[in-house]
């Protein structure tokens, strides 16, 4: 059996921050976005401001006003230079018009992606 690895803190702080660094917009999708981008929503972009990484963990959280329409997707963008990062299955189902918020956590540990959404 083979030990598990660890990663010292400031080294899951480098590797959050530089994934972070690259991505600063994101995106609602009426179905999957596949590694282009496609399906995207005619919504704008939310421009996203991450946390300061702490233990390898940050996040950010995007927000929408009078957001109506059913999402299947959230895409991560980078905004400042266009490149589509990936895509995180996230249903929004929202019939009446509300401000709503989507928060995204990157954690390096394993690797998760997680997004989240609630009224804003």
């Amino acid at each position: 059996m083979t030990a598990p690895t660890t990663m010292t803190s400031n080294f899951k702080d480098e590797l959050c921050a530089e994934f972070t660094g690259r991505v600063d917009a994101l995106s609602l999708h009426l179905t999957d976005p596949g590694t282009d981008g496609s399906n995207d929503s005619p919504t704008a972009h939310a421009a996203l401001t991450w946390t300061t990484p702490i233990d390898g963990v940050s996040y950010a959280v995007a927000t929408f006003t009078e957001l109506s329409g059913d999402f299947t997707h959230v895409g991560l963008w980078g905004q400042t230079d266009t490149t589509f990062r990936m895509g995180i299955p996230c249903p929004i189902n929202f019939s009446t018009a509300a401000d709503v918020a989507v928060m995204v956590v990157h954690e390096v540990n394993n690797g998760a992606f997680v997004a989240a959404v609630a009224p804003a």
